[in-house]
């Protein structure tokens, strides 16, 4: 009984020893997992701080802080660590809109070379993905200033009109205005220059300008007036020989004058014997022939002339009467040649057929331009009917 109580008792401090071994072995276990509470609670803490960082929302470090974070409030940990994840949630969300809105920015100024959207979403990536879009843009932004100071360049250099580069960059309405009235100005002196060409070309017998082969048909313009101006320093130096002649001819017909003077005196003599004579014998005065008086209504009523080309385009036409044109009065068994003066201004009838055999009526037009042989004039407004080879008179305009 003895040996059993000395075996119990060895027992029971052998477990006594476990005891306070395993309590110790606890004791320091629980310290251990304590510690490494506290560093998870001051982690997420800090994550917390990250997240809350220029984000505008409600801080959730002040919610998440270590005291909070404690073993000791271990039952509120359900209620406030869903939180963390909700934030970081919140924080994948606006970066995935960035990462879209960038990708959208670079998109919409064409940018060139981009990075995938899902390369500005990964965290290995982002650095050099946003870089990417800087430069992309960048260099668009660029690109767009070169061009437009190229555009202003070109405008200052050809047209003399300074185009507002801020104004463009800024995006202003009124930004190319000032080139818009340039422009507009520009084409209308090119039509102007254009049908001034056209009507040369007509008067020069050449053809007139042509969009296929524009260069070459003002060349052919300019020849044409080159032509000109050779048949009229021809004509000039003809004009100083025959004004040489007509110096000759006035000092002869000075001296012819001078005859008809002595001859007229004996001729008025004769008439005044005549006219006695026929009181004498009572005969009637013989009847009197009045000569038409150059541009008088009884000499433009003599005119007769043809549409020769419409121009629709330019509005205007072409007939064959001019400075050189002449009328002609018969006066006995003479054929006298009067000048009905065809000038610019003169109002002419256009009409289909023959005035002699009743004809139909057209339109009233008036001269622009007078040649030697042919003038123009130019088409009334509304007034499209007029056709080649159609008649061509004067009458009064009542």
């Amino acid at each position: 009984m003895k040996i059993a109580n000395i075996v119990l008792s060895i027992l029971i401090l052998l477990f006594a020893a476990a005891s306070a071994v395993f309590s110790y072995f606890l004791f320091e276990k629980r310290s251990q997992f304590v510690d490494g509470w506290a560093k998870m609670a001051v982690a997420i803490n800090k994550t917390a701080v990250q997240l809350d960082l220029d984000s505008g929302a409600k801080k959730l470090a002040d919610e998440l802080n270590p005291s909070t974070l404690s073993h000791e409030s271990y039952a509120e940990l359900d209620s406030r660590l869903p939180k963390l994840a909700e934030r970081a949630g919140q924080v994948v969300v606006s970066r995935n809109a960035l990462a879209s809105a960038l990708y959208s920015i670079a998109n919409a100024v064409n940018a060139k070379k981009l990075p995938s959207e899902k390369a500005l979403r990964g965290l290995n990536t982002y650095d050099a993905s946003k870089d990417a879009v800087i430069n992309a843009v960048a260099d668009t932004i660029r690109n767009r200033d070169s061009q437009y100071n190229r555009l202003s360049q070109l405008s200052q250099r050809y047209l003399q009109t300074r185009v507002d580069v801020k104004a463009l960059k800024d995006g202003k309405n009124t930004a190319l205005a000032t080139l818009e009235n340039s422009l507009k100005e520009n084409k209308t002196r090119r039509t102007k220059y254009e049908s001034g060409l056209n009507s040369v070309a007509v008067k020069v017998g050449t053809a007139r300008l042509s969009n296929s082969n524009y260069a070459g048909s003002v060349d052919n313009i300019v020849k044409g007036v080159e032509k000109l101006r050779q048949r009229q320093i021809a004509t000039a130096k003809d004009l100083k020989n025959t004004q040489a002649k007509l110096r000759d001819s006035e000092r002869k017909l000075k001296q012819s004058n001078a005859k008809i003077a002595s001859q007229s005196a004996t001729i008025k003599n004769r008439d005044s014997q005549i006219r006695d004579l026929k009181r004498a014998l009572g005969l009637a005065p013989a009847a009197e022939v009045r000569l038409w008086q150059d541009g008088s209504a009884e000499a433009r009523k003599q005119l007769e002339g043809k549409v020769l080309s419409v121009n629709n385009d330019y509005g205007y036409i072409s007939i064959d009467l001019g400075k050189a044109t002449r009328v002609t009065q018969k006066v006995g068994n003479r054929q006298i040649k009067i000048d009905p003066q065809i000038a610019k201004g003169l109002e002419l009838v256009i009409v289909d057929g023959s005035l002699k055999e009743g004809a139909k009526f057209i339109s009233r037009v008036k001269v622009d331009e007078v040649g030697a042989d042919c003038s123009t004039a130019n088409i009334p407004a509304g007034s499209k009917d007029i056709k080649v080879g159609y008649k061509v008179y004067w009458q009064p305009a009542n």
